[in-house]
């Protein structure tokens, strides 16, 4: 294996670029420096090392990069242009190797694929003094050049331990300091410890080089720094890596992670700066302070965990499924997981819903799956959705569910807010949401009873509870009485501002404010709250309207409701239930 040495040591020393032989400069330079096109391929450098000539190259187009290696005698793989192109448009670098068979003695060429036998076969030729003819054309990262050293300071190095580092630390230290960024990475990567026991690791040289490595501005030099640093188990890294967790690269990040995660020792000092990441704006970065948390076994709450279920990262979807889950998971926890562009999550999402056996309420979540751009989302999600509902639908008929839903929405919805109830009586939400549809069906007497013992438990909703009592309570004959008690809630509201929006929304149903000077107060600068608010106003005022007889004015009050398009509002779901049992307006 001397040759492999051999080569080791020159690229390890020499790195200088070389101007290439006239016989390869010909294609290469032409136009260069004389204001014409960029050369179709350009010639970073070419040096011969022993038996074998290395060319790294750049180049405009496949074709072009193919032309210049045939003309320079060396093999490039069939049918691969597509693949060279994809490189090339993000602009990496090629190395090019040839091995000049009358330096490299000792060796038997032997061509063809790799055999059967694979790496033991190709171990087992080599001790035979046999040479397979290597792949010839090879992209390197963006903007950076790695040739592979590490068998230098390996175990199959006939030198090792004490010995290499003697050798190699001198010239390795300095290569990590190297203004060069292909030096650089070229030297990190001979820090790999991969196959354990690198002695390089325990060099105090070495490792002081690392800190400045962390900063590099070579993605893959910090990406290789943070593995070395893990494998070192050195605990003066464990800042570092743990800011590691912010850099801007997802390789970087996921090297941070699993480098903290060999460095904990269960005295760490940066748990506290973990937590924190928790809260970061990036969720990258909540997922890389998620998974280094992940073996601490400190508390990690609930909700820094639950918006983890949105990032494209299935390693950290499944790891936060798996602490929710010990706790149980929600309906409105796993939504995430249905709008997740990972379809593994949206899979995981579908698979937690069946574990909840038959939930009517989670029909909704699942519908728009029916429609899934994958064929195994599509199917869980039909097979599902015919076990909640006892449909039998073919799946080339994902119309028929959207019907179905249509026509099967409200008692869907009553279902699972009586449910809510029973699962939690003191919660006054799920009355008034149940109000609403009740009120919507015009069964006001449930209605009544619902927003009563909704505004009797309380929630940060009280006050709609309250506007839906006066309409309720006035169409029962008690106008004088939901005045009343209207005005005093009103002026002893808990929660709000005195002149905030559902104060004037208050004052309007309690005959305080105008119909034209609540839709005035509507109006904000801000376009969704303007739309908002005048959802509400359109709404409070149809309601008025048609209480008071004038069922032509509350229907165009009512239309207008619906045309802000603000689907999610109650008020919006209730004008369309009042136009529809409203009489149809005459033909102009």
């Amino acid at each position: 294996m001397e040759c492999f040495y051999e080569l080791s040591r020159y690229t390890q020393e020499h790195w200088e670029p070389r101007v290439p032989p006239a016989g390869m400069r010909q294609s290469a330079s032409r136009g260069a420096g004389d204001g014409s096109k960029p050369e179709p391929v350009k010639v970073i450098e070419i040096k011969t090392v022993g038996a074998y000539e290395v060319a790294v190259l750049s180049a405009r187009d496949a074709g072009s990069l193919a032309n210049w290696l045939k003309a320079n005698q060396f093999a490039i793989p069939k049918d691969k242009e597509a693949v060279i192109d994809a490189y090339i448009q993000q602009q990496w670098y090629f190395v090019a190797v040839k091995i000049d068979l009358n330096k490299a003695g000792g060796f038997q060429v032997v061509s063809g694929p790799p055999p059967a036998g694979g790496g033991r076969q190709i171990q087992r030729e080599e001790k035979a003094g046999q040479w397979r003819t290597p792949a010839v054309v090879a992209p390197l990262c963006q903007q950076a050049m790695r040739v592979p050293a590490e068998n230098f300071l390996r175990q199959r190095h006939p030198v090792g331990g004490a010995d290499v580092c003697a050798v190699a630390v001198p010239a390795l230290v300095t290569a990590l300091q190297s203004t060069n960024p292909v030096v650089r990475i070229h030297a990190v990567s001979a820090l790999d410890d991969s196959m354990g026991g690198s002695p390089l690791l325990q060099d105090p040289g070495v490792l002081d080089c690392l800190p400045a490595l962390f900063q590099d501005p070579e993605p893959e030099v910090r990406r290789q720094a943070a593995e070395a640093a893990g494998s070192s188990r050195n605990p003066k890294f464990e800042e570092a890596l743990v800011n590691l967790l912010r850099d801007p690269d997802e390789g970087v990040r996921h090297a941070a992670v699993f480098a903290v995660k060999r460095n904990y020792y269960g005295k760490s000092q940066s748990l506290p700066v973990l937590q924190k990441l928790l809260k970061d704006e990036n969720l990258e970065v909540r997922a890389s302070a998620l998974e280094s948390l992940g073996i601490s076994g400190a508390p990690i709450p609930r909700e820094d965990i639950l918006p983890l279920l949105s990032v494209t990262n299935m390693r950290v979807v499944s790891f936060a499924l798996s602490r929710l889950g010990r706790d149980g998971v929600s309906l409105d926890e796993l939504e995430p997981l249905f709008h997740n562009r990972l379809m593994m999550a949206r899979l995981a999402g579908l698979s937690f819903v069946e574990r909840l056996g038959n939930n009517q309420e989670a029909i909704e979540l699942i519908l728009p799956l029916v429609r899934d751009p994958e064929q195994p989302v599509r199917g869980h999600a039909w097979k599902l959705l015919e076990t909640l509902t006892g449909q039998t639908i073919p799946q080339d008929q994902p119309d028929r569910w959207e019907q179905w839903r249509v026509e099967n929405k409200p008692a869907l919805m009553l279902a699972g807010y009586t449910k809510a109830i029973a699962q939690d009586p003191k919660g006054g939400r799920a009355y008034h949401n149940r109000g609403c549809l009740h009120y919507n069906a015009h069964k006001f007497p449930e209605a009544l009873a619902d927003f009563r013992k909704a505004r009797e438990l309380g929630s940060d909703a009280r006050d709609y509870f309250c506007f839906r009592l006066w309409p309720l309570q006035t169409r029962s004959g008690e106008k004088d009485e939901a005045t009343r008690e209207l005005t005093a809630y009103m002026e002893h509201r808990p929660v709000g501002k005195p002149d905030d929006w559902q104060s004037k929304v208050g004052r309007f149903l309690a005959g305080q404010m105008t119909q034209a000077d609540l839709l005035k107060a509507a109006a904000d600068p801000n376009a969704q709250t303007d739309r908002e608010q005048h959802c509400e106003a359109y709404f409070y005022a149809g309601s008025k309207r048609l209480i008071e007889g004038d069922q032509t004015t509350a229907a165009d009050y009512f239309k207008q409701c619906v045309a802000t398009d603000v689907k999610k509002f109650e008020e919006y779901s209730s004008a369309v239930a009042e136009l529809k049992l409203l009489p149809a307006s005459p033909a102009k």
